[in-house]
């Protein structure tokens, strides 16, 4: 595979495929310095000694449980789409539902404008 970049990004977007709860995602690189930098940056900056802060970081750790339900989806990537999928059928017949009472409840209203 030839590198385009340093370093790349997925997103788990809770909206996305590999989504979880929250905003959450990962940096992938082979660049070992790279990957020291953002060790740090993970951990709130922190350098080789416990406190030597070498720059300014933030806690971005996924939890236990945000791994579990991305490593999930990853491994049966076709049930998680398929719960997508079910999800967003709900949503649709719902929707159309809710649209058909809303119109048939002002249809005077509306032929009236006509």
């Amino acid at each position: 595979m030839v590198a385009v970049s340093a370093c790349s990004a997925i997103s788990f977007f809770p909206a996305k495929l590999l989504g979880c709860y929250g905003d959450h995602g990962v940096v992938l690189t082979d660049d070992e310095s790279m990957a020291q930098v953002l060790d740090s940056l993970r951990a709130h900056g922190a350098g080789t000694d416990k406190h030597d802060n070498q720059r300014i970081g933030l806690n971005g750790r996924l939890n236990v449980m945000q791994v579990k339900l991305v490593r999930s989806r990853i491994s049966s990537p076709d049930r998680a789409t398929a719960e997508i999928g079910f999800v967003a059928e709900k949503d649709l017949e719902e929707g159309l539902q809710e649209l058909t009472e809303w119109r048939g409840s002002h249809m005077a209203e509306i032929e009236a404008r006509r």
